[in-house]
């Protein structure tokens, strides 16, 4: 109660402060004092009542009353919820359904609101956010970060995710829709001793970007998050991802402006790819096939990624291989072929940027969870 006068008092010694009136947008005649008018509004520490000067166009221009100090305030006109009230009911709908979002903020603050209302100022934050990123606005300041964390290898990662929609928003009515919702993840990646004084990795920090829509609204927000993590400054910097042709075309794009960055094929597709084609040459000597697989992925990994294409290549030559095995050796083969440059793991261990195997399970876990 002490807290909701301390407000009023403040607010109506603004009220009684000299107002400049600002003219009209339609005729441009400086508007009018039409006296005071009340207004209230829900806040954490309880509902705000107070008289506010308004003013209209001495023209008759149907423009409403004009509030000067609702605008310096930044109140919509029709807004009845302060802010302090709105951010924490959304960011409770992250984790709860609507109405039970609605019924812990009262629970935790006395204040009542439905969680229709919740749903509205999730969608309402939705689109300043999106606007936000459109005016590019996302990068305009990197985020502070340790010394320590700050020299550690950036890494960038996406892909896209299928999530369930209803078709009436607010309701579990109708049939499901799925929907891609595009994910990217930058990470910084720093080392700890492990037992026996082995070094591990360890993820130090994470940031995620993630969009209902396709890349082109997917790709501002991306690129805006990685300067923010310090894309322009970090002395590593690599992007990771399956062969996607539209995270190749995105990262393409990304290394136009930035050329820096170190391109890397996740050594889990690379060898998921590499497991389909050798599987199939070998039907029915499970054993073999497991023996040639570890050798040309321990070759893959720690060697000559020439060597393991020349080996798919050598065995396309046999004329006696099944059609499907054929089709799965050469789709190997291409899948490989075409990320030469991106699968060549021994010179990337070279220049610091460590166990990308781990990164990309963490990354598949983080999607499948979302």
């Amino acid at each position: 109660m002490l807290g909701v006068l301390v407000i009023q008092q403040e607010l109506a010694r603004r009220a009684a402060m000299r107002t400049d009136w600002p003219v009209c947008h339609r005729c441009g005649a400086r508007l009018e004092s039409r006296g005071r008018v009340r207004r209230e509004i829900w806040t954490l520490l309880g509902l705000v009542v107070w008289t506010r000067k308004v003013g209209r166009c001495p023209r008759g221009c149907a423009i409403g009353h004009v509030a000067p100090l609702d605008n310096a305030l930044g109140l919509a006109p029709c807004q009845k919820t302060c802010v302090s009230v709105k951010t924490p009911a959304c960011l409770l709908a992250v984790f709860v359904p609507y109405q039970v979002a609605a019924r812990i903020l009262e629970a935790l603050t006395g204040v009542t609101v439905s969680g229709d209302a919740i749903w509205e100022w999730v969608q309402e934050a939705g689109r300043r956010a999106k606007e936000q990123a459109q005016r590019g606005q996302a990068a305009a300041e990197e985020e502070r970060r340790d010394p320590d964390v700050d020299r550690m290898p950036l890494i960038l990662g996406a892909d896209g995710v299928n999530a369930a929609f209803r078709p009436t928003p607010g309701t579990a009515k109708g049939k499901t829709i799925w929907k891609e919702i595009k994910v990217g993840v930058l990470a910084r990646l720093g080392h700890r001793k492990g037992k026996g004084g082995c070094r591990v990795t360890v993820l130090r920090q994470r940031r995620v970007v993630a969009v209902r829509g396709e890349v082109e609204e997917f790709e501002p927000r991306l690129w805006g998050e990685a300067l923010r993590q310090g894309l322009g400054s970090a002395r590593n910097v690599a992007w990771l991802s399956d062969g996607g042709v539209w995270l190749w075309n995105l990262v393409k794009r990304f290394r136009d402006r930035c050329p820096q960055i170190v391109t890397i094929l996740d050594f889990y597709h690379a060898t998921q790819n590499l497991w389909k084609g050798v599987e199939k040459c070998f039907e029915g000597q499970a054993e073999a096939a497991k023996r040639y697989f570890e050798d040309a992925r321990h070759e893959l990994r720690h060697g000559d990624p020439d060597k393991v294409i020349e080996g798919l290549q050598a065995a396309l030559a046999l004329a006696d291989l099944p059609d499907e095995a054929n089709r799965l050796l050469h789709n190997a083969h291409e899948y490989l072929s075409e990320h030469r440059d991106h699968i060549d793991y021994a010179m990337f261990k070279k220049l610091g940027i460590r166990n990308r195997y781990a990164l990309a399970l963490r990354l598949q876990s983080y999607q499948q969870a979302s």
